[in-house]
């Protein structure tokens, strides 16, 4: 399994309270996995509801991602889109590393935690499902939270610009 490291910054100050997820590979899950390509759509949704909905928000604390190969892609629209929800009385979490690209699409890099990656792997329709439950039962989730890279959410420009895959 490979896997993408996302280093997120913490509240305090300093790195003290970093923290890291390492989000599988969707390519180490999935053989075919660009079909999972998400039209814009799908984000513009997200963005209605963080708008809309109290339990989900935007958030920019990721300071950096590196790719199964190493590269880092700090500076790439990749974002991270982590759910907390209750089912049947057991809190999960969940967890989507997408990527913005050039033609207005976003594409899955990668999913968090192990078991999700577990049950995807056994059942490929449950991230179908999970992504489709993120859009259309808002009601449902203890919270959606979108994280975007530091860069992004700060509105800075220059070297520290935002790019597309």
């Amino acid at each position: 399994m490979s896997y993408w490291v996302v280093e997120f910054d913490g509240e305090d100050p300093g790195p003290s309270d970093d923290f890291t997820f390492e989000f599988a590979s969707i390519e180490s899950i999935i053989r075919n996995s660009s079909d999972y390509k998400l039209s814009k759509n799908f984000i513009n949704e997200i963005s209605m509801l963080i708008s809309s909905r109290e339990n989900y928000s935007i958030i920019g604390n990721i300071k950096k991602i590196t790719s199964p190969d190493g590269k880092v892609y700090t500076n790439k629209a990749i974002y991270a889109l982590i759910g907390l929800i209750e089912i049947d009385g057991t809190k999960l979490q969940t967890g989507c590393l997408l990527a913005e690209y050039s033609d207005d699409t976003f594409g899955l890099l990668g999913l968090w935690p192990d078991g999700l990656v577990e049950a995807v792997k056994s059942d490929r329709s449950l991230l179908t499902n999970l992504l489709k439950l993120i859009v259309n039962a808002p009601a449902k989730w203890d919270g959606v939270y979108l994280i975007l890279p530091i860069e992004s959410s700060s509105g800075s420009s220059g070297s520290n610009k935002i790019n597309r895959l």
